[in-house]
């Protein structure tokens, strides 16, 4: 939680990255400074840093880099209510970490589609969406991400609600 102070570290790595020019460190501070603007709800810096880590990307193949910068995206866009194009980051996302097995990156990849679908009011595709995760993740092993799944499940299986105005899909 103390991500200002996070930040003046990173900033650190990401100067000291750049004066020994080495990309892969310089590439994970990126990421870490992508991520600390967007738990800071900056997403226009976050997205400056993706942007640039993107490009270095190009260069340095790191698959899981690429994986969890996609995601990021993907993240974003469910912020600024773009689901389709989170879903396509996601879906970038999962291309990049079918070649590294990155199991718990895939359930919060699949979590994070699930979400967007939610918001779009695509409550019965996010169900589906919610349930994959929760069957791809190992429970015992991954418990923060299986209680965020079980949470979404609930809500949107939630029986007290007996109608729900979808304006997106124009319907009860």
């Amino acid at each position: 939680g103390e991500f200002d102070e996070a930040r003046v570290n990173f900033e650190l790595a990401h100067r000291k990255s750049n004066e020994e020019n080495d990309p892969e460190l310089l590439s994970k501070c990126l990421l870490s400074l992508a991520t600390n603007a967007y738990y800071r709800k900056d997403l226009e810096l976050s997205l400056k840093y993706l942007d640039q880590l993107n490009d270095l990307l190009k260069i340095i193949k790191k698959y899981y880099l690429s994986g969890s910068m996609y995601t990021y995206y993907a993240r974003i866009f469910i912020e600024l209510n773009e689901n389709e194009k989170a879903l396509n980051y996601y879906k970038l996302a999962n291309e990049y970490l079918q070649s590294k097995k990155c199991w718990n990156l895939y359930g919060y990849i699949l979590y994070g589609k699930a979400i967007a679908l939610k918001k779009a009011g695509n409550f019965e595709q996010a169900l589906g969406m919610f349930n994959l995760s929760l069957e791809s993740i190992d429970s015992s092993a991954f418990r923060r991400l299986n209680n965020l799944i079980e949470l979404e499940i609930e809500d949107v299986n939630d029986s007290t609600v007996d109608l729900y105005l979808d304006r997106t899909n124009r319907k009860i």
